[in-house]
């Protein structure tokens, strides 16, 4: 009884670390290297797009806003939007995403995961094709314009 009991304990902890931030949220799920990949791994078939940000990036900032509006524009069964902040400080973390409307999943990565990506500058951006290559990955602002061109070569 013990066993069934802890492994329904595990499923249903890990069915909470995959939800996605909303705006009454207090925490965000911090995600693992593992858990990242499980993310690209669980949408094959679509365009993943992986974006590292941080509340005190003023170049994230101003990206942000574009992968909304591509959100809105593009259907979800091609392309699969996953925000993830390397925010250090949780409270101004909170506080920035409660302020955007996102219509995209947000999580937060843990340290193993900036390591994995070689993230040294923010934002950074990772595409995945639908067969789960990467395609695109590189820090520094990316206009919509410029990722809606990317985009519309991978999709």
């Amino acid at each position: 009884m013990k066993k069934i009991t802890g492994f329904l304990c595990c499923l249903a902890l890990s069915g909470i670390l995959f939800y996605p931030v909303s705006s009454k949220a207090q925490t965000l799920s911090t995600l693992s290297p593992r858990e990242v990949l499980q993310q690209v791994a669980d949408n094959k078939g679509k365009v993943v797009l992986l974006n590292f940000f941080a509340s005190w990036c003023d170049p994230c900032k101003r990206e942000i806003p574009g992968l909304i509006s591509i959100r809105d524009d593009i259907n979800e069964d091609d392309l699969v939007i996953i925000g993830i902040s390397v925010d250090d400080n949780q409270t101004a973390m909170m506080s920035y995403i409660r302020s955007i409307d996102f219509n995209y999943p947000v999580f937060h990565a843990s340290e193993e995961v900036l390591y994995l990506f070689r993230i040294d500058a923010i934002p950074f951006n990772v595409i995945y094709n639908r067969e789960g290559s990467i395609t695109y990955a590189d820090s520094g602002l990316l206009l919509e314009s410029w990722l809606r061109e990317i985009l519309k070569r991978v999709i």
